[in-house]
């Protein structure tokens, strides 16, 4: 069965780029073509904007930018099977949509008005497929646990186009079954889908000196004191992939790889700090010892899909703030007991694949 997928494949973000080739892998070794349409807004692309980010004139951030948008390229080219046309816009979509038996849209945070400029954008809900064809949402998120009630309407709407529905998180498909009324499936990230974290790891060769590595998707003194408590407790530096922005701060050397190369990094680390879902997700996936931070603000509805995650598991011990110094010493001191958690984990693997394998074959619902 040839399927066309869509998510946030460009976007610039280590998660997004990897969970699309982590859904394509899985569909092409159940027996499925697999292509990606190479829908691109603004929105989600996100070229770097020097007035926005206040460096004007030469600064370092350009080249850091420059050159994580030139890897972030390659591994879309090497890895991502995208259609041979670039959709820029929803309405491109819709006059020329991609060839396909059935269409998927997911995982990530495809759902979240927040990052798609305020509203929600059709395309991830389908609605440029021919009439007749298979529609499925898997594992799509909504990024915290509710849609603000002005997109209620038009959510409802969408989604009674598609046949077959899933969530990421338990909370978000709850909230999508009281809205609209239908069933819905809660299915684990694409990512979690492999079974062998090595698979994700062609950068190259095990690092000669350890490190600990970390990933935050916020920059906050109390992240990096917590980093900088983290390394000495191992006696490692640290390596640190989070941007440009204020690098001159950061307590350890900051890294900028491509989507393959912060798997390397995952990988052979002795130990992971992150506040981010996917780093949680890679660090798991890798059998790394690991240390969850929570979001503050206004991203701190985001922490229930690592929460939830991490009870799932039975990891929730794995969470500490970052100012509990003597709690992530602990944790860093603490080896994680892998077995029970590969157990759980192929549990949720087995049901995850089976809604998507299912949906794939299975007659479409009529409503």
């Amino acid at each position: 069965m040839k399927i066309s997928l869509i998510t946030f494949h460009c976007a610039w973000s280590f998660g997004a780029a990897l969970q699309a080739y982590a859904l394509c892998r899985f569909l092409t070794q159940a027996g499925h073509a697999v292509e990606i349409a190479d829908y691109r807004p603004d929105a989600i692309e996100n070229p770097p904007d020097w007035r926005r980010d206040r460096f004007h004139g030469f600064h370092p951030a350009h080249v850091e930018w420059w050159l994580t948008r030139r890897r972030f390229a390659a591994f879309r080219s090497a890895f991502l099977p995208l259609s041979r046309k670039t959709y820029r816009t929803f309405a491109e979509l819709q006059a020329d949509p991609p060839e396909a038996d059935a269409y998927v849209c997911g995982s990530d945070q495809i759902w979240n008005p927040h990052i798609t400029n305020g509203a929600l954008d059709p395309a991830y809900f389908l609605d440029y497929a021919p009439a007749g064809k298979r529609r499925i949402a898997y594992a799509a998120s909504l990024g915290g646990t509710h849609l603000p009630p002005a997109c209620l309407a038009t959510f409802r709407d969408l989604v009674s186009r598609l046949d077959f529905l899933s969530c990421r998180e338990a909370e978000a498909a709850a909230f999508v079954a009281d809205a609209t009324g239908r069933e819905v499936a809660t299915a684990i990230d694409p990512a979690l889908l492999a079974a062998d974290g090595g698979a994700w790891d062609r950068a190259g060769r095990r690092p000669h000196n350890p490190y600990v590595f970390a990933f935050t998707l916020q920059h906050r003194d109390d992240l990096w004191a917590a980093i900088a408590a983290g390394a000495r407790e191992l006696g490692v530096p640290a390596r640190i992939a989070n941007g440009p922005w204020k690098w001159w701060r950061l307590p350890g050397r900051p890294v900028h790889p491509g989507p393959d190369g912060w798997v390397h990094f995952v990988r052979h680390a002795a130990a992971v700090l992150t506040d981010s879902f996917h780093g949680t997700v890679f660090a798991i996936l890798n059998h790394r010892n690991f240390v969850v931070f929570p979001l503050a603000g206004h991203m701190a509805d985001r922490n229930p899909r690592i929460v939830r995650l991490l009870e799932s598991l039975g990891l929730q011990d794995r969470l500490a703030q970052p100012t509990d110094l003597d709690a992530i010493r602990r944790l860093l001191r603490t080896p994680i007991d892998w077995p029970p958690v590969e157990r759980r984990l192929a549990t949720l693997r087995q049901t995850s694949a089976q809604f998507l394998l299912r949906a794939l074959s299975a007659p479409r619902p009529r409503r």
